[in-house]
């Protein structure tokens, strides 16, 4: 019994040490997993060939697009940049550099999940079978040779990925201007940042909250005019005044009706 919690502690520092691979991992997996399920719920190639090559591209090709699209789109690094560009103070808007570093950085990470599929797609060859057999709904020697093809490709696409993002990686590791140490106190920075960042806002959002609140119920329970007026909701950017909620809209222009009574 004493071994497994001495594996969990461990594994615990794996996954704290090295986050991002374990994520790259589970992405892969769930990738993995997921394309056997969609195969098996959603695939039926249909007999007519012409209709079946169109088919069966449609399904290997579809599903890699959405799943780059939806990385990207769901990346938070890629809208921290990009949220808002349109309408910065001057000075600071964002220069050619930085939208291009954010949008391929994003896009190069993004490509994991849709190679992984990819790759198991081609490993398993059914959508191959589909779209270049005469007969794809017949297992013939044919079928059996398209997907001997399709596995092979399938272990080339793999071989190419890993021999290109590992000669990227040592071209980039190579060639950075700051020690394997600095990155290492920026990333540590980053991360101490962000914590003492939330913590902060945290405190300040939950100080604002409590006031609104208390002007709220500051006599009684609120008239039904009162309740009608926090609960409409507030769109931040129709206003130049920073209102985060119809609460805390009701409550400013309340301190303002006081102060100019």
């Amino acid at each position: 019994m004493s071994k497994l919690p001495a594996f969990l502690s461990s594994f615990n520092n794996l996954l704290t040490a090295h986050p991002v691979c374990f994520t790259n991992s589970l992405l892969i997996v769930l990738s993995a997993g997921g394309e056997k399920i969609f195969q098996s719920v959603a695939f039926v190639c249909p007999k007519d060939p012409e209709l079946a090559r169109y088919y069966g591209l449609l399904f290997l090709i579809a599903p890699l697009f959405i799943l780059l699209v939806s990385g990207m789109a769901l990346h938070e690094g890629l809208w921290h940049v990009y949220h808002g560009c349109l309408n910065r103070s001057e000075g600071a808007g964002l220069t050619q550099k930085q939208v291009c570093h954010s949008f391929w950085s994003t896009f190069f990470r993004s490509l994991i999940v849709p190679c992984a599929w990819l790759f198991v797609s081609l490993l398993d060859g059914t959508y191959i079978v589909c779209s270049l057999g005469e007969d794809p709904t017949q297992k013939t020697e044919e079928s059996d040779s398209i997907r001997a093809i399709s596995q092979m490709a399938g272990w080339i696409f793999l071989v190419a990925v890993v021999i290109v993002g590992t000669t990227v990686t040592c071209c980039m590791r190579c060639n950075a201007q700051k020690t394997f140490l600095e990155l290492h106190y920026i990333k540590v920075y980053k991360k101490v940042e962000k914590e003492e960042l939330e913590k902060k806002m945290n405190e300040k959002a939950e100080k604002m909250a409590k006031v609104n609140v208390i002007s709220l119920f500051s006599e009684d329970l609120p008239p039904k005019e009162t309740w009608d007026k926090v609960t409409v909701p507030v769109v931040s950017e129709d206003s130049d005044a920073a209102y985060y909620s119809s609460l805390h809209k009701w409550s400013d222009e309340k301190k303002n009706q006081n102060s100019s009574a």
